[in-house]
């Protein structure tokens, strides 16, 4: 791999087979099917097979959550159904994906969160917003960050602990030192710590990466730390679907 040549994504499944050929600017992960792709500038979504589903057009694109995905078009952000078709129209200046089934917009000079059917479940009033998780978000009222539940009720903060370990699949990345390995929920190491980075544990595999700068290559593993393969990519993203995007020089 040159680091001089153009470097591309594509696609590889759990066997560590590339699937969908290096050949996007840009790439998303697989959700409901599908997953958009950059060519230039626009970007559109493709199935997996790597057939184009829906045509490069878009300026930004997200994945998709309860049907809809998040995109704009002409500047404008809306959200599409898996045909391309619009569900809600691209009107709003500003907007996010959906999470707990409410999707942050803004209209006018404030924010506030649409439902699937594109009505308001909570009126826009706030001067900012994050995405809902586990039921609540952050916005900014007059000035004061607060957390609301899905009715837009204000609720108490989430409690703020020390940092604890994000286990997914058993597993959770922990720092030893400047590297990072992986612990079982002993908070034993199973995985010595020799990664610069490490992701979750996703579908029986997690990225991770050697060196730095320039220099940092990625890689899978498996729980007992045993390597996909030889391939060592530019860029790796979480597997999703049995599918996970990487970064390789054309």
């Amino acid at each position: 791999m040159g680091s001089s040549k153009r470097k591309v994504w594509g696609f590889i499944n759990t066997k560590g087979e590339m699937v969908i050929a290096p050949a996007y600017d840009g790439a998303g992960s697989f959700s409901e099917g599908l997953a958009w792709v950059k060519k230039d500038w626009a970007r559109g979504y493709i199935d997996r097979e790597g057939n184009e589903v829906i045509e490069p057009r878009f300026q930004a694109a997200g994945e998709f959550v309860d049907g809809l995905a998040c995109v704009m078009e002409d500047g404008q952000w809306g959200y599409i159904r898996h045909d391309g078709s619009y569900a809600i129209l691209a009107r709003y200046p500003k907007a996010g994906g959906f999470h707990d089934g409410l999707a942050w917009v803004k209209d006018g000079e404030l924010y506030g969160y649409l439902n699937t059917s594109g009505e308001w479940e909570i009126a826009p009033e706030f001067d900012g917003v994050e995405d809902f998780r586990n039921g609540k978000a952050r916005v900014m009222l007059k000035g004061e960050w607060i957390y609301i539940n899905t009715k837009g009720e204000k609720v108490s903060d989430p409690e703020e602990d020390a940092p604890h370990p994000l286990y997914h699949e058993g597993l959770a990345a922990w720092p030893e030192g400047d590297k990072i390995g992986y612990i079982n929920e002993e908070g034993r190491f199973v995985i010595a710590a020799k990664y610069t980075e490490a992701g979750p544990f996703k579908e029986g595999w997690a990225r991770v990466c050697t060196g730095d700068g320039a220099r940092a290559r990625w890689s899978f593993i498996d729980r007992e730390g045993k390597p996909m393969g030889k391939d060592k990519y530019y860029g790796a993203e979480d597997f999703s679907e049995g599918l996970a995007r990487v970064l390789v020089a054309e």
